[in-house]
């Protein structure tokens, strides 16, 4: 209830909870208090007497974090004697976000009061406002003063200081420093600091660090509801004995703290309370939150002279009863495996001979296996301690032994594992003594093992490598002799020396020896085939009978003529640098044309007063000439083929019908161009052209004019001669029609393409030479080009 006056107003007293022994106490005090007035509560004022305050502005902070703007506060008045509320009391608001307020107090008839602040505020651990409203206390004595701040430290001391001023019968001020220092002793925090009611935890001083750490820790991860009753049990608790017993609440709060700072929460604190923009300092609180839990669990302050020091939390009540901590750069930390199971082994108090490879059980897990390397303890794996071989070591890799269960090991990037036949048979050699020493293996003798120094290893020999070595020489056949042959010292195979190599022979080699450079081109026999040394350095090849027919024979000039050396009856043409089987009169002297569109070589002949070629035209070239695409063939897609008989031509491939559509000739399926001239060169050669009807009529008639008719001018079929070296071989035709289509040769006669008309064609067979005015030649022909003599 509320009673206004015209200069104050009076509050009903709302006395904070005390125990009930306080309330026998006080009655106790009031009475004697009436009795006499030369004393005060809590025993003698410094100046003796009770002070009244008059026209006093009280300001200050009120912080939790700092309340927010608009949240009240209120000076109430303590009785100078009792330090009962009287019920007097003046009000005031937090005026902004920094929670600063000021209360004016017009009279006071004593100096005691009880400063009260209530509202929203913000929380240090989410960066938010609260979404409850909380009430903190400051015990102050004004005589002195007119600033005064409300926060943490002056709320939990205020119970206490109470208990001691009227039950201890200490001064105010007494009470209230032995107070504080309780409480912050309850956090592990000593120190000379300030008065509760000076600090401001915006400070950047150890003592603000303090309050600072102290608020965070009660606020932990509560609502404001659970937060407030955890500030109520906490005054109740230390009211009488100063001392704070509550050891599960504590524990839950250094668990707490343990969890911030494992998750790096500390620093979001930090960042919480910088964004708030309130101050440019934040104290170095950290420390003091990271000690309260330190001192929890027993493990006590972390510094140089206990760097490396592993202890268990020693809090059984904890979550974290089990957890090992480790002191490092002056913070405790989870202890790793190692680190907990082999704390003191490196001691330097003690004299240690720990060796590289040496190994040990952890102290704490006894499974665990750590193993020495580098002058300090590491971790192991279950082959380290159990296989008796020591630990696999950087400076024992690829040692090799037998452990225990009688298995070969090998130390293989700091893991032991099972060895190869290779790695327990060699790992004792080391080096080889030259690229290519063979050597027995040590536990296998069956085994044979060959060092390779570009690689710094030994690896298994090859047959042929074991086979070609001479053990007692060291060296045997490394410098054979190009296409020598040998049999194995171990195996009996056949080898053959090339290419500075050994290997096998095959079954060619084991008779002509190795085809190497040396002999490139050398033809040899081995039953009745013929083999090459060609093409591929290394090994012989089926020669072909041009080829084992012209061995050594030297082409050097065009017209050369020489008999086969294994069939004598075949003859050779020298076209230059080649030898092509000769079909014609070795008796005539030819006529040489290059055909500069592919470099091809062809024979000519002169007849009367015309000038041919002694070959069938194998030329192919459907980019420059379109119309031979799909329209030009060597017999069976043969090559060889085209090299003896040429190619054979469509119509429209031989006279080039796309040339003569763009100079604007109709074509006829049947009958061709009707109105082409009879000089057409369509694809021979630059100045030889396309043999019309009376160019093959003028053949005819020259030779008939010499001998008789019956092919003995062009061929040797039969008993024929080919008395002007014509060499018109029966390559047949390609027949296509609607009933039969494909390419055949025949030993009877061959045809040759007329111009202009389609349906006339040059036919030499073992029955003479004709023109043939028909369409026999429906598919393909052989085309023989004339020089123009024109």
């Amino acid at each position: 209830m509320k009673i206004q006056t015209k200069k104050q107003t009076v509050i009903a007293r709302n006395v904070p909870p005390m125990r009930s022994i306080v309330a026998m106490f006080l009655v106790t005090l009031l009475l004697a208090a009436c009795g006499d007035d030369n004393k005060n509560a809590g025993g003698t004022v410094e100046d003796g007497e009770v002070v009244a305050i008059v026209d006093k502005t009280i300001s200050g902070v009120s912080q939790k974090g700092p309340f927010v703007n608009g949240s009240s506060v209120t000076v109430q008045e303590l009785n100078g004697k009792t330090l009962a509320q009287t019920g007097l009391g003046f009000e005031g608001k937090i005026k902004n976000d920094l929670g600063e307020f000021s209360v004016k107090v017009n009279k006071l008839e004593s100096q005691y009061a009880l400063l009260k602040a209530n509202g929203y505020y913000r929380n240090e651990v989410t960066g938010d406002k609260s979404k409850g409203q909380v009430t903190l206390y400051a015990l102050t004595d004004l005589s002195n003063r007119d600033e005064v701040n409300v926060n943490l430290l002056t709320h939990l001391a205020y119970e206490r200081s109470l208990y001691l001023a009227t039950v201890d019968t200490l001064s105010v001020a007494k009470a209230k420093k032995q107070a504080e220092a309780e409480i912050f002793k309850s956090f592990g925090i000593e120190g000379n600091f300030a008065a509760a009611e000076d600090l401001n935890i915006f400070g950047a001083d150890d003592q603000s660090a303090a309050l600072l750490a102290v608020s965070i820790l009660m606020q932990s991860d509560l609502s404001e509801g659970d937060f407030s009753e955890r500030l109520a049990d906490y005054a109740a608790d230390i009211e009488s004995d100063g001392i704070w017993n509550d050891a599960k609440t504590a524990t839950e709060i250094a668990d707490w703290a343990n969890a911030l700072w494992l998750r790096s929460g500390l620093a979001i604190i930090r960042e919480n309370i910088v964004k708030w923009d309130l101050s440019a300092d934040v104290p170095a609180f950290e420390m003091y939150v990271n000690n309260f839990w330190w001192q929890n669990y027993g493990l006590g302050i972390c510094d140089a002279k206990r760097e490396g020091e592993v202890l268990k939390n020693q809090n059984m009540a904890s979550v974290n009863a089990d957890v090992y901590y480790i002191c490092k750069s002056n913070l405790w930390q989870v202890a790793s495996g190692i680190e907990k199971d082999t704390y003191k082994w490196l001691d330097p108090a003690v004299k240690h001979t720990e060796k590289d490879g040496d190994v040990r059980y952890g102290d704490v897990v006894k499974t665990n296996c750590y193993v020495f390397e580098d002058k300090m303890w590491r971790s192991g794996n279950a082959n380290d301690c159990s296989l008796e071989l020591r630990g696999c070591t950087a400076l024992r890799q690829d040692m090799v032994g037998l452990g225990v269960d009688s298995v070969w090991y090998i130390c293989d990037v700091k893991q032991w594992r099972n060895a190869t036949n290779i790695e327990k048979d060699t790992a004792t050699w080391g080096a080889g003594e030259f690229d290519g020493e063979v050597r027995v293996g040590q536990t296998n003798e069956n085994i044979y093992y060959i060092y390779e120094i570009s690689k710094k290893a030994w690896r298994p020999a090859t047959t042929i490598e074991k086979d070609t070595y001479d053990y007692k020489n060291n060296k045997d056949w490394i410098d054979g002799v190009g296409g020598e042959i040998k049999k194995g010292e171990i195996t009996g195979i056949i080898y053959v020396f090339g290419n500075a190599n050994w290997r096998v022979a095959d079954d060619v080699e084991k008779v002509l020896g190795g085809c190497v450079t040396a002999i490139q081109d050398s033809v040899g026999k081995v039953g009745n085939s013929y083999y090459i040394c060609n093409h591929n350095p290394t090994k012989w090849n089926v020669a072909t009978v041009l080829q084992y027919d012209t061995y050594k024979q030297i082409c050097s000039e065009f017209g050369q003529i020489v008999h086969g050396n294994v069939n004598a009856d075949y003859a050779y043409f020298c076209y230059g640098d080649e030898w092509k089987r000769f079909y014609g009169n070795e008796n005539i002297v030819y006529g040489k044309l290059l055909d500069k569109r592919d470099g091809q070589i062809y024979r000519t002949v002169k007849i009367g007063e015309q000038t041919w070629m002694a070959e069938n035209l194998n030329y192919s070239d459907s980019r420059n000439y379109p119309s031979m695409l799909g329209g030009n063939w060597c017999y069976n897609n043969d090559n060889d083929s085209c090299e003896k008989y040429g190619r054979f031509y469509n119509w429209s491939a031989a006279v080039d019908s796309i040339y003569w559509v763009s100079k604007g000739k109709k074509y006829e399926r049947y009958y061709g161009f009707l109105d082409m001239p009879t000089n057409v060169q369509g694809i021979c050669p630059d100045g030889w052209m396309m043999p019309s009807s009376k160019q093959w009529n003028k053949l005819s008639e020259t030779i008939e004019q010499v001998y008789d008719i019956q092919a003995k001018g062009f061929n040797v079929w039969d008993n024929a001669t080919d008395f002007f070296g014509l060499a018109m071989l029966p390559a047949g035709e390609v027949r296509n029609d609607d009933l039969d289509y494909g390419m055949w040769t025949s030993p009877y006669y061959t045809m040759f393409w007329s111009v202009p008309e389609i349906g006339t064609n040059f036919i030499v067979s073992i029955d003479g030479a004709w023109i043939e005015d028909s369409s026999k030649c429906g598919g393909g022909c052989s085309v023989r080009c004339v020089k123009d003599e024109e």
